[in-house]
């Protein structure tokens, strides 16, 4: 029965007895800690946390007089020391920051919708309570035309363009020649173009002011005038044959436009070849040359 109490008492004794009946220095926490201090297995002044119980234990571990039996212990202490430091440190981030952000969040995405969802409901408000339009008949039809803004701009700006097509001369060079390039500086051209009416004009002659030059893709010049009068003028047939002697080149001043849609034909052939566009021109009954000196939209030779 003795031996049986003795058993009982040794399995039940704690394993920190026979340390604590050992002579130290080290009897509690705080002594624990003054001694990692001095030893500065803990930097001096900080509380014993996991991550620095787990290094101290890794200095201890490298101390000389460590028996080897014990090395593998205390490294397998420090290391699962930093583990349950990394698990406690995730969760406390969890639990600090996963509540706290998504109030966060929920917070910002209702401060930034908000004024669109009130801009919105707004909008809505405002259409359920608009008068239905009235359905258009054949009494209403001419009123609801009539009172359209743009059908009443149309007029006016119909008339503007017929005014300013007034205003327009069209110079035309000959298909082999051009005039300038559309890098050429406007107001070079109207100064070039200035400087040789001023040279025909009389007492008589009309106050010529060049208000746009344009050179198109097809190599022709537009030139905009400030009145239909000034544009008549070097329309005229002594003033057109003067400027188009001047210019260099066997230019054209037309006195009007036409435009002119024809058929569809498959621009794969080449439209500068002399004798394509011959046999072309005597297939539709097209007169001998109309198509060579037609002035296209986009030179063929720039295709």
């Amino acid at each position: 029965m003795a031996g049986t109490r003795n058993t009982r008492s040794t399995s039940q004794a704690s394993p920190r007895d026979p340390l604590t009946a050992q002579i130290s220095t080290v009897s509690d926490h705080a002594s624990g800690l003054c001694y990692l201090h001095k030893r500065e297995m803990i930097p001096m002044g900080t509380e014993a946390t996991i991550d620095r119980l787990s290094t101290a234990l890794h200095l201890i571990a490298q101390l000389p007089s460590v028996p080897a039996s014990a090395l593998d212990g205390i490294r397998a202490v420090a290391f699962l020391l930093e583990k349950i430091g990394t698990s406690n440190l995730i969760n406390e981030i969890q639990n600090t920051l996963c509540p706290s952000l998504s109030e966060m969040l929920t917070n910002h995405v209702i401060a930034a919708i908000s004024p669109h969802i009130a801009s919105l409901q707004d909008s809505t408000i405002k259409l359920s309570s608009a008068p239905a339009p009235r359905a258009l008949t054949g009494d209403n039809t001419d009123d609801h035309i009539n009172g359209n803004p743009l059908s009443a701009e149309l007029p006016e700006l119909v008339a503007n363009q017929a005014e300013t097509r007034t205003r327009q001369v069209l110079f035309t060079p000959s298909p082999t020649q051009t005039f300038y390039t559309k890098e050429t500086d406007p107001n070079s051209i109207a100064t070039d173009i200035l400087a040789l009416t001023s040279t025909l004009q009389d007492e008589n002659s009309p106050y010529v002011k060049i208000k746009s030059a344009t050179c198109l893709n097809n190599g022709n010049l537009l030139l905009e005038l400030s009145s239909t009068g000034a544009a008549n003028w070097i329309r005229s047939d002594p003033v057109r044959k003067v400027l188009s002697e001047s210019l260099g080149i066997n230019a054209v001043v037309k006195t009007q436009t036409f435009p002119l849609v024809i058929p569809f034909f498959p621009t794969v052939h080449d439209l500068a070849d002399p004798t394509f566009l011959r046999e072309l021109e005597t297939e539709n009954d097209i007169p001998a040359n109309a198509l060579y000196s037609a002035r296209w939209v986009k030179h063929p030779d720039r295709r």
